[in-house]
């Protein structure tokens, strides 16, 4: 039986749209937003230049449908352990930043910010705010728990593990398990609770 998605007119074929979503990330990472051309990711799914255009009338709504479809890994760490999980968290960060293209895409979404408000508020929803809202959920649970010091500034924290990994990336340096190993232990002393009591005991 043909996979097909039911839509307006004629059936829509899933491996179709599978195609054309892999290809148009891929095209991105190659040669940023700009240089992205629907007839380059027809030929690139190896689909026909109709099927594209029955589909997306732009190429912005043919980018959005490919950011809102990405399967991201799971973003979840070990239950009961903050620091592990956000350690967790980081390295799937960085092995996503560290794929081929994945700077590329980013940059080139981004630099759009002013002229197309909306293709990077689909980048930040699908890619960049979820593992922030992770993050700062586990150091919000920690705080309750006692394991993370009340006074964290769990936003500035978010903002300081993930500008880390971006930093690093521009310039050029590798994003592997010893720099996420870094940041996680430079950054955990200043939220680490014990520290509170030691400083009060003194």
């Amino acid at each position: 039986m043909t996979d097909v998605i039911a839509s307006r007119g004629r059936p829509r074929s899933r491996t179709a749209d599978t195609a054309i979503r892999r290809a148009t990330m891929t095209i991105l990472g190659e040669v940023g937003y700009d240089g992205l051309t629907m007839a380059a990711v027809a030929e690139r799914a190896e689909v026909g230049r109709p099927t594209i255009y029955r589909r997306f009338a732009s190429k912005q709504e043919l980018v959005v449908d490919a950011l809102l479809h990405i399967d991201g890994a799971p973003l979840e760490g070990p239950a009961g352990d903050a620091r592990a999980a956000v350690s967790a968290l980081l390295e799937g960060a960085a092995t996503a930043l560290s794929r081929p293209g994945a700077m590329t895409v980013i940059g080139s979404l981004l630099a759009r910010t002013r002229e197309d408000p909306l293709l990077v508020d689909v980048l930040r929803r699908t890619l960049l705010s979820p593992r922030s809202e992770v993050v700062q959920r586990v150091l919000a649970d920690a705080v309750t728990s006692g394991e993370v010091a009340p006074d964290a500034d769990i936003e500035v924290v978010d903002a300081m593990l993930f500008g880390s990994l971006l930093a690093r990336a521009c310039m050029g340096h590798p994003l592997d398990t010893a720099w996420v190993g870094r940041v996680i232990t430079a950054i955990w002393r200043s939220l680490d609770s014990s520290n509170e009591r030691v400083a009060v005991g003194t």
